[in-house]
């Protein structure tokens, strides 16, 4: 694997509808050189920004409203554009059920809060296909 150079940078989409989530996953993901974040509250407008947002990765929280994160995901993947850029759960739903049904539906990893840095950024480097630095954790 070779690092994220600054001058191609890798986009990763972050669409949960809590400000909070948002503005720290940002934080987080900011440690990792090369990694651009668009992060989307509403998860409708997500689904239909998506495919010209052309994103590397796409983390998802499952417990959104209109719908949610089941449903984007099973949008995102009928878009041609997108139907193989990895999707990870990003979600406070961690029972073994949930798991379950998580990866059965076509979430590449899952996330379970609260984050870990190091697990959060190792997950994004290794489905963007980089590596980071040991001092981005």
């Amino acid at each position: 694997m070779t690092e994220v150079s600054a001058a191609v940078p890798r986009r990763v989409l972050h669409v949960d509808d809590n400000a909070m989530s948002l503005r720290l996953l940002a934080q987080m993901l900011e440690r990792l050189p090369g990694v651009r974040v668009s992060s989307l509250s509403d998860p409708l407008q997500a689904v239909l920004l998506a495919p010209s947002l052309q994103p590397d990765l796409i983390l998802l929280d499952i417990r959104m409203e209109p719908i949610d994160g089941f449903e984007v995901l099973a949008r995102l993947r009928a878009s041609a554009a997108l139907l193989h850029v990895p999707v990870v759960a990003v979600t406070a739903e961690a029972a073994p059920a949930q798991l379950l049904r998580m990866r059965q539906t076509g979430f590449d990893r899952v996330l379970p809060f609260p984050l870990d840095l190091v697990q959060l950024l190792d997950t994004v480097a290794a489905l963007l296909g980089t590596r980071r630095s040991a001092a981005a954790a």
